[in-house]
C-alpha cells in the first residue's frame, strides 16, 4: 500500500535513539557479558527508564532509499516498533512494544 504518493513502500518503526553524552543501549551493545548479567538481574521495565523518550519512524522505497523520516522529539510517542497504513484513510498507525496506545499520523500531516 502506498504512502504520500508512493505506490509500494516499507514502513519502519525504530524503538530507541542514542543520546549523548551517554547511550545505555550503545554501551551495553559493546559489552555482551554485562548485557547478560544485567538482563538476568534487572527487569526490562527498568531499562526503559534510562532510555531517551523519542519517537522515530521511517518510510523507505522498496530499493531501500529513505523517502521520509518521522520524528517526535517531544517524547509523546516513544518506543515506536511498528508502523501500519490504515486501509481506508491512508493514515499511519504507530505501534509500540512498550506503550499502551496506538499513535496516529494523518495523511494530511504527511503531505506538509
Amino acid at each position: 500500500m502506498g504512502v504520500g504518493g508512493e505506490e509500494d513502500v516499507l514502513l519502519l518503526g525504530m524503538g530507541a535513539k542514542n543520546a549523548h553524552p551517554f547511550a545505555l543501549l550503545h554501551f551495553l551493545y559493546q559489552r555482551p557479558w554485562l548485557r547478560l548479567v544485567l538482563g538476568a538481574l534487572v527487569p526490562l521495565k527498568y531499562f526503559h527508564t534510562f532510555m531517551p523518550k523519542y519517537g522515530l519512524g521511517g518510510i523507505l522505497s522498496l530499493e531501500g532509499k529513505v523517502l521520509r523520516v518521522l520524528q517526535d522529539p517531544s517524547g509523546r510517542t516513544p518506543f515506536v516498533s511498528e508502523v501500519h497504513v490504515h486501509p481506508r484513510t491512508g493514515d499511519l498507525l504507530l505501534g509500540s512494544f512498550r506503550n499502551r496506545f496506538v499513535g496516529k499520523v494523518t495523511l494530511s500531516a504527511l503531505e506538509q
